[in-house]
């Protein structure tokens, strides 16, 4: 039904004025849709709930409040489980914050516990209140979840939240609904970002589709119309990862993922409306190079400009110090202003004897090192191949080349950690699929130079970008 709070909007209202919110009471600051989340985990209408809400709605902090209700005022027991220790920790850090907003709250504390030696404990897992009600926030990537979870339904918890649950493995989560199970009334809530629909992490799909649940549906346009976000915002999350996961809460599309929950980063459609005959490079020029280790293998050198990029060397060739010759000789010709070699393996020794032949900016790239973004990408690889894929989506051409058809191998998957990850070479071969060294070769064009100039140690005579 909708706005079925809103025939409890008079006692939402009046629970949430015992709260403060950045200085103000909590029904004054907090929008219809956290009242909304906040009415289905306090009043229950259905003892199964799922809500699928817009990242950064304030999600954690409206489950705490509704948790200091369940435990202060309703004098239950609630379990909040979260994928991470650090997650956990963010619903308690909370929890903790606003019991000193109202006495009803904090003289449900033992005697001898204190409001500000509970906010100095960083690990704190549990408080059980004076009045039977309590809070236990289980980690479900400790050892000890199952232990934690027996220790609060042993005491007679009925409330489980799931916070973040999508990033809760299937198995797991199936020992948290058995348990559940084994509670009269039980109530169970899933909240989070619908980041998948296959296993291992299925049950957050499953619970969407099925009719038991009550759902609830939370995106940008609301935020928007809410004042939780600013149009500016907006356009700059979209042109993040996971738009559609984070903002439109929408889950990823079937036809795109495999078996393993990885998805095309490059679509058909998209490379052929970057082929172009011929075009010249404008701008900066970046090369990418992608030593060969023998083999079937490639090596392959890409120039790419602001607006193009071209394959200008693609041959096998186990001389590596002679591709040292070719690859000045092919920048110089071309005029290029900066070399992105890879580091990694037998491109150890190629890039060494590179920085002592060549005059041209030279930044070794390890790509398996950390990101710029560390937020969004588990590695500088899927960082790059990122820029990549948003450079090719805004206009970027490229000068047709057979090699060009290897980017359509390149998939990626988000990780527990919502980190992007891209599928490594190890796995593509497992499939039957070669090395990309020509997506590699133009996706160390998208490295920040800035974060390369130190990844290679070297002797103390060579200066980056020239000789002594």
């Amino acid at each position: 039904m909708e706005n079925e709070w809103k025939i409890k909007e008079k006692e939402v209202n009046a629970l949430l004025s015992l709260f403060k919110v950045n200085g103000r009471k909590g029904n004054e600051i907090l929008v219809d849709g956290q009242k909304e989340i906040f009415y289905n985990l306090i009043f229950q209408p259905s003892n199964r709930v799922i809500i699928n809400v817009s990242t950064q709605y304030g999600k954690s902090l409206i489950t705490a409040l509704a948790c200091i209700i369940i435990t202060c005022i309703r004098n239950q027991l609630v379990a909040v489980v979260a994928p991470s220790t650090a997650k956990a920790k963010i619903i308690m850090r909370y929890y903790i914050d606003h019991l000193g907003d109202n006495a009803i709250f904090y003289t449900q504390l033992d005697k001898d516990t204190k409001l500000e030696r509970l906010r100095q404990e960083e690990n704190k897992e549990r408080i059980i209140l004076r009045n039977g009600g309590g809070i236990f926030v289980v980690s479900a990537n400790q050892r000890t979840y199952i232990k934690s979870l027996e220790a609060a339904m042993g005491l007679g918890a009925r409330n489980v939240i799931g916070d973040e649950n999508c990033l809760i493995r299937d198995d797991t989560e199936s020992t948290i609904f058995r348990m559940i199970a084994g509670q009269k009334d039980g109530f169970y809530c899933k909240i989070g970002n619908p980041f998948y629909r296959q296993k291992p992490y299925s049950h957050f799909w499953q619970s969407w589709r099925d009719p038991k649940y009550k759902k609830i549906h939370i995106d940008y346009k609301q935020g928007l119309a809410e004042g939780r976000y600013t149009e500016e915002f907006i356009a700059e999350a979209k042109k993040k990862p996971n738009f559609r996961v984070l903002f439109e809460s929408q889950f990823p599309l079937e036809d795109t993922i495999d078996i393993h929950g990885y998805s095309p980063l490059i679509s058909e459609d998209d490379l052929d409306k970057a082929y172009i005959d011929n075009i010249e490079l404008g701008g900066k020029l970046k090369m990418g190079i992608d030593i060969a280790g023998g083999g079937r293998n490639r090596s392959v050198i890409v120039i790419r400009g602001a607006n193009a990029a071209k394959i200008v060397y693609y041959a096998k060739n186990d001389d590596t110090m002679s591709f040292v010759g070719d690859t000045l000789k092919i920048a110089k010709q071309e005029n290029v202003s900066e070399l992105y070699p890879d580091v990694i393996g037998i491109g150890k020794g190629y890039c060494d004897r590179l920085l002592e032949e060549s005059d041209i900016n030279v930044y070794p790239t390890n790509v398996g090192e950390s990101p710029e973004n560390t937020d969004d990408f588990i590695n500088i690889r899927a960082e790059a191949y990122w820029r990549l894929k948003q450079w090719l989506e805004q206009g970027g051409r490229l000068i047709k080349h057979d090699g060009w058809e290897e980017l359509l191998n390149i998939r990626y998957k988000t990780q527990s950690s919502k980190k992007i990850k891209i599928i490594s070479k190890e796995d593509l071969l497992k499939e039957g699929i070669e090395s990309p060294d020509v997506g590699d070769a133009l996706m160390l064009t998208f490295i920040e130079k800035k974060r390369q100039e130190f990844t290679v140690r070297k002797p103390e005579w060579i200066s980056y970008g020239r000789k002594r």
